[in-house]
């Protein structure tokens, strides 16, 4: 699976800085993506790569969080000090949302194993003295019905969004 950074020694990519959204995202390469089709139907819903990926390290509200409780230098070293290797781990999920304009956004997600993201918040809430649910490491694939795709601020968000497991080729699995 291509779908992975630095798989044998340690990964350290540059701070990536807050976005323009507020959000703390680490941008990966674009072999996440580019190997997978365009389009992927599943269960009727035709769903679209994104355009780009990301591990989202910290949401709007984490990250506004942080930002009142540190200084970016402290969030800086916390990040510089990690280990970002990562890979995905195959599991997949179909995500359904339905949104307030009364549309439904769904997006697929691949779980990514990244020792770094847990690490990561763990020293943030040490640090900054703030306490961060616990949430989930993963890239959106595809999206449909909101092309930034769905936040996921924590676990307790992953299990109320999921729909089902779905294999690499786009189908269903058993969960």
């Amino acid at each position: 699976m291509p779908r992975s950074i630095a798989t044998t020694g340690r990964a350290s990519p540059p701070w990536p800085g807050y976005g323009a959204r507020g959000t703390l995202v680490l941008p990966l390469p674009g072999s996440w993506l580019e190997s997978l089709p365009p389009l992927l139907e599943v269960d009727g819903v035709v769903l679209g790569r994104k355009s780009e990926a990301h591990l989202t390290l910290l949401d709007r509200k984490a990250a506004a969080q942080v930002r009142r409780a540190c200084a970016e230098a402290v969030v800086r070293a916390a990040f510089l000090a990690q280990d970002w290797s990562m890979q995905a781990t195959g599991e997949r999920w179909l995500l359904r949302k339905d949104l307030p304009s009364g549309r439904t956004a769904h997006a697929l997600i691949t779980m990514v194993d990244a020792p770094g993201f847990a690490a990561f918040r763990a020293a943030l809430g040490r640090a900054c003295g703030v306490e961060l649910p616990e949430a989930m490491a993963h890239v959106t694939l595809y999206v449909a019905g909101k092309p930034t795709g769905i936040g996921l601020p924590d676990v307790a968000a992953f299990h109320r969004l999921r729909v089902k497991r779905v294999d690499a080729g786009g189908a269903p699995q058993a969960s």
